[in-house]
C-alpha cells in the first residue's frame, strides 16, 4: 500500500541536570518531524484468516521521524496507548527513526508520541502527540455459492427453504431434478394437493395417480364425454343491496350458478354476491366495496344455471360445469377441467358463498384447454387474504347456435377492454335484449376490477372494467380481454294468466305460478294480492312457513284472505273476521248503509237476481237461508277481481248451510 504522512512539528528540550557535582547545560533537542506510515501487511492478513485469527490482531501501524540534528542525540524512545497523555507502552528503537507496533485493535483510537535521547541518557520530553484510528478492515467476500448436486439449487437454498437433499439432484426419486421440479411447480411447490403430509417438491406423486411426478407415461386423459344436452336456465333479475331470493324454473339436482355482470344503474363500484346455493334457488345480492356504504340502487344482472358435469352439444362443442374451494387472494393457483376441450373455452365464474363479510371479486388468467388460474381480489386496501370460500365455474366453447330451444352465442373480445366504456357486438339476431354474462378473462392489469354493463339490447352492449377507489381514486385499467355468453332471454313481459304479473316476475321474484291467476286460491288474483299486501308481500303473519302471497289465511284465523279483504276485514289481523251465525237465527241487513235493514227473504224476492254464481239459498218458512256470498250495485264499493275488477257493494252471510 502507498504511504501515507502525518507532519507534526515536534519540539522538546532537556531539563538542566547534575551531574558528578557539576551543573550539565544539555543540548536541546529537536525532532523536526514525525510521521506515520500505516498500512496492513496482506500476507500477515491472509495467513490470519487461514488460521481463523481476528482479523483486527494483524492491524499494524508504523511511525518515522526524521532524525535530529544535533550529534550527541543517540537514540529515540517511541511511546503509545489508548489514553491521551497517558502511554501504556514504551519502546527504544535504539538509533532508528521509525517503529511499527503490531496487534493494534481496529476501530481503536491509539495516541503516539516520542522522545529523544542523548549520549548521557538524558531523555527529553514527549513530543507533540499525534492520535490516529485503526481503520476496519471491510470483510472478506463471501464464498461463492455450491451447487454440489449440479440440480440448479444452491446447497444453502435446498437446506434451508426447500428442504431438498443438496446432494442429490433427484430428492424425492421421481424423474425430475429439484430445479426442474420447482421451476414446475412455481409458487405451488409448497402445496400438499393430495393431502398426504407431503409438499409437492418432495412427493413423487403428488396427485396420488400412480404416477410420478417426473415419470413418461402420463396419468390417463379426462374421458371425452358423450352427446349430452344439459339442463339449462338463464335469466335475468334485478337485485339491490338486500339478499333476494331466485327460483328454478326446472329442476336441477347439483346446480352450478354464475351471474355477472351487474349493470351500471349506480356509478359506486360493487360485486354480485351469491349464497345458499341448491336444488330450489339460490340467493342473490349487490355488495358495495368496504369503504362505501354497501347502499346500492337496484342493478340487473344475468344468470345462468347447469348442473354440475361435462357436456358435448350436438355440433360437438363441449361444456363444462364445475366448482371449488380456494383461500387464494392476490396470488394465481391453477384449476384443471374434468374434461379435455378441444379449443380455449371461454370461463365465467361466481363467488357461491359467504364465509366471509368483506367484498371480494374474482379473477382469471391464463385459460388453455386444459385448465386456467384463478385468484380472488378484495379491495386494494385491504390485506391479500379473505375465507375459504366456494367459487362455481362455467366453461363454454366459442360457438353460437341452439341449446335447449334458446339462441346462443359465446366468444370473446380482442384485448381492448379497459375501464371506458365500449361497445360489444352480438352475432346472434336477437329480438330482443338477450341474458349477457361475461368475465376478465386475462390478468393483464391486477388492479382489483370486475365488469360492469348498460344500454344493452337486441344487438349491442356496452361495457367497461371498475376499479374500486379505497386505495387510491385512479380508475384506470389496461387492456383486458372479454369472454361473453348470450342466450335468448324468456318474454320478460308474458304474462299467461292474466293476473298482472309477468312470468318472470312470478317465478323469479314472487314465486307465484305463472299460469295460475290466484296461486294460493284464497279468492285474491296473484296481482291484486300484491297491490293490497305492497311490500309485505313476502311476510309470514302466521309463521307457518308460507309468504302472504302464497298463503291463503295470512293471519291464521280461519277465513281466506280473500273473503277477509271483499268484506271488509284485515287479513293480517287474527281478531278481524266476519262472524258467524247459526242456521235458523233471525237475521237482518243492511246491505246499502242506509240505516234500513232487509229480512232474508227479501234477498230472494228483490236482490235475487244479483246473486253471484258462489251463493246457494233455500228458505226455511218465511226466511230465506244463504250461504255463500253476492254482491249488489250499490254505493259502497268494493274491488273483487272474479268479477272482472269491477265495483261492488258487498254483503257476506257467512252461517253454515
Amino acid at each position: 500500500m502507498g504511504t501515507a504522512q502525518i507532519i507534526g512539528c515536534i519540539s522538546h528540550g532537556l531539563n538542566d541536570a547534575t551531574i558528578g557535582g557539576a551543573v550539565l547545560i544539555a543540548n536541546i533537542l529537536f525532532l523536526q518531524k514525525i510521521r506515520i506510515l500505516y498500512f496492513l501487511p496482506l500476507l500477515v492478513i491472509y495467513a490470519l484468516y487461514s488460521l481463523q485469527l481476528p482479523v483486527a490482531s494483524a492491524a499494524t501501524v508504523t511511525v518515522a521521524w526524521d532524525k535530529n540534528a544535533e550529534t550527541d542525540v543517540i537514540g529515540y524512545k517511541f511511546h503509545y496507548g489508548i489514553v491521551s497523555k497517558n502511554y501504556q507502552y514504551t519502546v527504544d528503537v535504539k538509533n532508528n527513526t521509525s517503529c511499527s507496533i503490531s496487534g493494534l485493535a481496529e476501530g481503536t483510537t491509539y495516541y503516539f508520541a516520542a522522545t529523544a535521547y542523548n549520549d548521557k541518557y538524558i531523555e527529553s520530553s514527549h513530543s507533540e502527540e499525534l492520535p490516529y484510528t485503526i481503520p476496519n478492515t471491510p470483510p472478506p467476500p463471501p464464498p461463492p455459492p455450491v451447487d454440489t448436486d449440479g440440480d440448479g439449487l444452491f446447497d444453502d437454498d435446498e437446506t434451508d427453504i426447500y428442504g431438498t437433499d443438496p446432494n442429490k439432484a433427484d430428492t424425492d426419486g421421481d424423474g425430475m431434478n429439484d430445479g426442474d421440479e420447482l421451476a414446475f411447480w412455481g409458487d405451488d411447490w409448497n402445496a400438499d394437493p393430495d393431502g398426504d403430509g407431503m409438499i409437492n417438491l418432495l412427493d413423487p406423486d403428488s396427485d396420488n395417480d400412480g404416477y410420478n411426478d417426473g415419470t413418461s407415461q402420463p396419468p390417463p386423459p379426462p374421458p371425452i364425454p358423450t352427446l349430452q344436452l344439459p339442463t339449462l336456465e338463464v335469466g335475468e333479475v334485478s337485485i339491490d343491496h338486500n339478499w333476494t331470493h331466485v327460483t328454478f324454473k326446472k329442476a336441477f339436482t347439483d346446480p352450478i350458478v354464475v351471474a355477472q355482470p351487474l349493470s351500471l344503474n349506480d356509478a359506486d363500484p360493487a360485486v354480485v354476491r351469491i349464497r345458499n346455493v341448491d336444488g330450489s334457488g339460490f340467493e342473490i345480492r349487490v355488495q358495495e366495496w368496504d369503504y362505501l356504504d354497501d347502499i346500492h340502487v337496484r342493478e340487473k344482472v344475468s344468470f345462468l344455471v347447469l348442473d354440475r358435469g361435462s357436456y358435448a352439444l350436438e355440433d360437438g362443442t363441449r361444456v363444462e360445469a364445475g366448482s371449488f374451494e380456494t383461500d387464494r387472494v392476490g396470488s394465481f393457483g391453477g384449476v384443471d377441467f374434468n374434461q379435455a376441450f378441444q379449443t380455449t373455452p371461454v370461463v365465467v365464474v361466481a363467488i357461491s358463498s359467504v364465509n366471509e363479510p368483506d367484498a371480494v371479486t374474482a379473477r382469471l388468467r391464463n385459460i388453455s384447454n386444459q385448465g386456467f388460474e384463478f385468484c380472488m381480489q378484495e379491495q386494494e386496501l385491504n390485506p391479500k387474504e379473505h375465507a375459504k370460500e366456494s367459487i362455481n365455474y362455467i366453461a363454454w366453447e366459442p360457438s353460437s347456435g341452439t341449446v335447449g330451444g334458446l339462441p346462443f352465442e359465446v366468444g370473446k373480445s380482442g384485448d381492448v377492454m379497459n375501464d371506458g366504456i365500449q361497445s360489444l357486438s352480438f352475432n346472434q339476431a336477437y329480438t330482443t335484449a338477450p341474458v349477457f354474462l361475461a368475465n376478465i378473462q386475462t390478468g393483464d392489469g391486477m388492479d382489483t376490477a370486475n365488469v360492469r354493463s348498460k344500454n344493452k339490447n337486441a344487438n349491442t352492449v356496452e361495457v367497461r372494467i371498475d376499479e374500486e377507489q379505497s386505495r387510491d381514486e385512479e380508475t384506470y385499467h389496461t387492456t383486458e380481454v372479454l369472454g361473453y355468453m348470450a342466450f335468448t332471454a324468456p318474454d320478460l313481459t308474458e304474462d299467461s294468466d292474466a293476473d298482472g304479473l309477468s312470468n318472470i316476475d312470478e317465478q323469479y321474484i314472487y314465486e307465484t305460478d305463472p299460469n295460475l291467476a290466484d296461486t294460493d286460491g284464497d279468492g285474491l288474483e296473484d296481482g291484486t294480492e300484491l297491490e293490497y299486501w305492497g311490500n309485505n308481500w313476502s311476510l309470514d303473519y302466521d309463521s307457518d312457513g308460507k309468504s302472504n302471497i302464497l298463503d291463503a289465511d295470512s293471519d291464521g284465523d280461519g277465513f281466506t284472505d280473500g273473503s277477509e279483504v271483499l268484506d271488509g276485514y284485515d287479513p293480517a289481523d287474527p281478531s278481524s273476521h266476519p262472524h258467524h251465525s247459526e242456521e235458523g237465527l233471525d237475521a237482518h241487513f243492511d246491505l246499502n248503509e242506509d240505516g234500513f235493514s232487509y229480512a232474508p227473504d227479501t234477498f230472494n224476492n228483490t236482490v235475487n237476481p244479483n246473486f253471484s254464481t258462489g251463493v246457494t239459498s233455500r228458505m226455511t218458512g218465511s226466511w230465506a237461508v244463504v250461504s255463500g256470498f253476492f254482491w249488489v250495485p250499490a254505493a259502497r264499493v268494493v274491488p273483487h277481481p272474479a268479477a272482472g275488477r269491477r265495483t261492488f257493494l258487498l254483503a257476506r252471510m257467512s252461517w253454515p248451510k
